[in-house]
């Protein structure tokens, strides 16, 4: 049967709901709920998912998001700090080749008829489907990340899940982590106005500490407007004495944890808060059966976050931007420039 690939409109949000959560490469990236986050943070952008039907099936997806403006038009699958997008595709699709090049071909007419001028896809980090027949849709490997993720243990109980969490640490961690449940640190999850602002608050100190871009008020409302609800995201928070102590926010979907925003109090972060915070959703994930947690990408610059993940027991699995620039204005243009033109989306390498 022959494949016919359609732009999905608002009322096939449940045939593509019931598509992702039938697909056990799915991430929290590819719901619906992630994409009324990113329309929500980028509200001046648009989203565009091509769907390849096999009859009346779904049998595979792209989800982008195009920013079209006076400056050009750019489409990524995903924006947003680097979001996986990428090709996810039907468990029982009957030639996942044939059905990825009706992709690329439907990724094709929408560029040509939305003149877009630039174009980035952030492969999956387990199972990319767009690297193979990125130069069919005229695009190629630009960029890279080291992603590097946990393989949770099996463990009905929170005590053997504690021991497993430890065992896949390396030594200096586990002494971390050990030190950090020492600390009487009160750790719940919470949905309380008051801890939400107060992660904001020290993830902004915690950022301006170091020189990086935080995460703003909105794009946290984003984030708790369209996950919480549904149980897609969990704030854990530390408290000792009563005191805000630190913070994790977590993403989730099926056997998914994405290692969204760690904060630690400066006074409590040489008391390990943050480990004792990670051991305890980790905890909580093996319990619920859940099996990959997700730490997210890492430059290759940046050696201290790459053996902190590590020290966890997290792999590395290298996964690629694959992209390209044809508008000769997007490829002249100066970063701050585009930065500013297209915030949260993905341009063009800039170390190039």
């Amino acid at each position: 049967m022959s494949i016919t690939v359609n732009k999905l409109t608002s009322a096939d949000r449940l045939i593509y709901n019931q598509h992702v959560e039938n697909c056990d490469t799915s991430l929290m990236f590819h719901t619906s709920g992630y994409m009324d986050v990113l329309a929500e943070i980028s509200p001046d952008s648009e989203l565009i998912i091509l769907a390849a039907y096999e009859g009346s099936q779904i049998v595979g997806t792209l989800p982008t998001f195009l920013q079209s403006n006076d400056n050009g038009a750019v489409l990524n699958s995903l924006p947003y700090f680097g979001s996986h997008g990428d090709f996810l595709l039907a468990d029982d699709a009957n030639d996942p080749q044939v059905t990825t090049k009706a992709l690329v071909d439907g990724l094709k007419d929408v560029c040509h008829q939305r003149s877009i001028g630039a174009v980035n896809i952030v492969s999956h980090p387990l199972t990319p489907g767009i690297e193979s027949l990125a130069d069919k849709a005229g695009l190629a490997p630009w960029d890279l990340r080291i992603g590097q993720i946990s393989h949770l243990p099996v463990a009905p109980k929170r005590e053997k899940a504690l021991e497993e969490v430890l065992a896949s640490c390396l030594q200096k961690t586990r002494n971390l982590v050990r030190k950090g449940l020492r600390q009487d640190f009160t750790i719940e999850v919470s949905t309380a106005d008051e801890d939400w602002q107060q992660m904001q608050h020290h993830h902004h100190l915690g950022m301006k500490s170091i020189g990086g871009r935080p995460k703003y008020a909105r794009e946290f409302a984003a984030i708790r407007d369209n996950l919480e609800a549904k149980g897609a995201c969990r704030l854990y928070v530390a408290k000792h004495d009563g005191a805000f102590a630190g913070a994790l926010l977590n993403l989730y979907h099926r056997q998914w944890v994405e290692y969204f925003t760690p904060v630690a109090v400066a006074s409590f972060r040489n008391r390990q808060v943050l480990s004792a915070l990670i051991a305890t959703a980790m905890c909580d994930a093996i319990v619920e059966g859940r099996t990959l947690w997700n730490w997210g990408g890492t430059w290759s610059t940046q050696a201290g976050v790459h053996h902190f993940k590590r020290g966890w027991g997290a792999i590395d699995h290298v996964y690629r931007y694959i992209g390209a620039v044809w508008d000769a204005r997007l490829k002249e243009r100066e970063p701050k420039k585009l930065l500013e033109q297209f915030p949260f989306f993905y341009v063009r390498p800039f170390s190039n």
